[in-house]
């Protein structure tokens, strides 16, 4: 070979090439969306500091009670730094995270049969679902809200429009639904509880159901149908899932993180979400950002993934847990040029689950 002339390193499939690198807000949430536009790629960063071992000559702090010294992590800090041409913000309304504060109930809105339990172990979300046990056509559960629900307008005053989604997550496993009927069907109500006549309705086919795990559902109101004279989404008093078709035995399934959604059609240069304290507020024709020094569970994001490929087509997925953006706010302002907004999204232990590191890398093959 001549003097000079480099042999280039060709790729194996395996390698991790992230030709269409996208940050995922909530990945495999209910509300799911993409973060924003990238300027170039993003950069994953994990610091750990352990402590070395020193010998104070006294039990405790180094020493255990048998002399042994420890050595332990004292920092596990995961985070992506990316440099953001546009940052979405997510706008979304609660209508039932099924957790304890929520008042679901057994049967069906217009109490015709099933049975409502607390689940602590099938939890998509938080601490807990809530189950259905059903053995009948119609039977199911309902949660009434302690007063009327308008989701024709978000917490921000920003109007819902029919383009919005309802959002929703349900499991099952695979002998419960083998003995489903024609499958499942939520109902928003404008009645008082025990009177099903005017309502809202989406049936979900037996088919559209992946067994074993939970099925995120995004429905746009515009794809509910009415019943009775509805015209609108003001005023709804509570929510029901029932069986849709006589099954063919009891059966149970799992509902959680009940949410109306804003289609994702706006971004801004702050980031709202991930503890930046700000919150936006619809004031007409501008929209206003103000901070806010508390910091409270909304603040974060679930999850914040960002999701590339390798050569081989395969997905590279590494998944940052709880996040935060609370980090300093770095804006480049240039003329006639792009707003960058660079972010530094951190991932942070829970305190239910403190000895769990709050990130994964999914390789797959």
């Amino acid at each position: 070979m001549a003097t000079g002339v480099v042999t280039p390193t060709v790729p194996n499939v395996e390698d991790v090439i992230l030709g269409d690198a996208k940050l995922i807000a909530n990945f495999d949430m209910p509300d799911e969306f993409e973060l924003g536009a990238l300027s170039g790629g993003v950069k994953v960063n994990v610091m750990r500091k352990f402590e070395n071992v020193k010998f104070d000559g006294a039990y405790g702090h180094q020493l255990d009670s048998n002399g042994v010294p420890l050595r332990r992590i004292t920092e596990f800090i995961s985070k992506f730094t990316a440099e953001m041409l546009t940052l979405k913000y997510e706008n979304k309304k609660i209508i039932s995270n099924c957790e304890s504060t929520d008042t679901w109930q057994s049967k069906d809105w217009a109490e015709g049969g099933g049975t409502y339990a607390a689940e602590t172990t099938i939890v998509l979300e938080g601490n807990q679902s809530a189950k259905c046990i059903a053995d009948t056509t119609v039977y199911g559960i309902h949660n009434p809200f302690a007063s009327s629900k308008n989701l024709a307008v978000f917490d921000n005053s920003e109007v819902s429009s029919t383009s919005d989604y309802i959002c929703f997550a349900i499991y099952i496993d695979t002998t419960n639904a083998g003995k489903l009927g024609t499958g499942i069907k939520v109902l928003f109500h404008k009645d008082a509880e025990l009177t099903k006549t005017n309502y809202w309705s989406y049936a979900i086919a037996k088919a559209t159901f992946t067994v074993n795990g939970w099925n995120v559902f995004k429905i746009a109101k515009s794809s509910f149908t009415e019943n009775g004279t509805c015209t609108d989404w003001t005023a709804i008093t509570g929510v029901s899932f029932e069986l849709n078709g006589a099954p063919s035995g009891s059966l149970s399934f799992y509902v959680d993180d009940l949410t109306l959604v804003q289609a994702q059609t706006k971004g801004t240069i702050v980031p709202l979400n991930g503890a930046a304290n700000f919150s936006m507020t619809d004031a007409g024709d501008y929209k206003l950002i103000v901070g806010d020094l508390e910091i409270v569970d909304t603040d974060y994001y679930n999850n914040i993934a960002l999701v590339g490929t390798k050569m081989d087509g395969k997905q590279f997925i590494v998944i940052l847990y709880n996040v935060a953006h609370n980090e300093e706010l770095d804006l480049a302002l240039k003329e006639k040029d792009n707003i960058v907004n660079s972010v530094e999204l951190i991932a942070h232990f829970d305190r239910s689950t403190p000895t769990e590191t709050p990130m994964e890398i999914r390789d797959y093959v």
